[in-house]
């Protein structure tokens, strides 16, 4: 079975251009955001016709699980999340231990918030495959959304996450705010503080950039003072 990439936001089909895209010697930003809207344009269209094309094929081969693979991604790139989810739940019944369209409709239904139903197939991942560490880190912040007395559910699989690869920043990053979270609910607050501080510090030794790495290093700092006021 051909293997596809694993989420909706993966490029589809590629854009051959004759020459160069005819931008001024020093375009304006207007000119730009111009240029980017008729680029968007361009691949939606693009998006439509491949829409199209997989219809009319799905309709005389209505079990090519491929075919119903891509046909999902590009609902999902549009925003049609519930046709989406039904082209990947096809797939699924056509071709039950299809990881990838399980870790797509995981995302595809956090994002459109039934989080019962991401949660159960975010597991179903992890039945197929369960060293995925983006399906451990997608199913803690399932939990984490679903809120409730989850918390407990969600450390155990980021913790699995950790023990699976201690090099993979993302999970020590997790781990460090659902730890940050379980001390804030508990009275005996300084232990779960000290374990999120560990666990930020941690995230910060792969020297990430951007405003998250900003945002670690104050929680850091914070943290300390929080472990002395305990």
């Amino acid at each position: 079975m051909r293997r596809w990439c694993r989420s909706f936001l993966c490029v589809i089909g590629v854009v051959l251009l004759a020459g160069p895209w005819p931008l001024p010697a020093d375009p304006s930003p207007k000119d730009e955001e111009g240029q980017r809207e008729k680029l968007m344009r361009m691949f939606q269209e693009q998006r439509g016709r491949r829409r199209q094309e997989l219809v009319k094929h799905l309709a005389k081969h209505p079990r090519d699980a491929d075919a119903h693979f891509e046909l999902g991604q590009l609902y999902a790139l549009d925003g049609r999340l519930a046709e989406a989810i039904r082209e990947y739940r096809t797939v699924i019944e056509i071709t039950p231990d299809h990881e990838t369209a399980y870790f797509n409709l995981g995302l595809l239904y956090h994002r459109s918030g039934q989080l019962e139903e991401a949660i159960r197939t975010f597991q179903e991942v992890l039945r197929l495959n369960p060293t995925d560490l983006p399906t451990h880190i997608n199913l803690g912040a399932a939990y984490r959304d679903r809120r409730g007395d989850l918390l407990h559910k969600e450390i155990e699989v980021l913790e699995a996450a950790v023990n699976l690869r201690p090099d993979y920043p993302e999970a020590h990053y997790h781990l460090g705010i659902s730890y940050r979270a379980t001390g804030d609910r508990n009275s005996d607050c300084r232990p779960w503080y000290e374990k999120a501080r560990a666990e930020f510090q941690t995230y910060l030794t792969a020297k990430p950039s951007g405003k998250r790495r900003q945002s670690v290093s104050r929680w850091v700092k914070i943290l300390g003072k929080r472990v002395e006021d305990c």
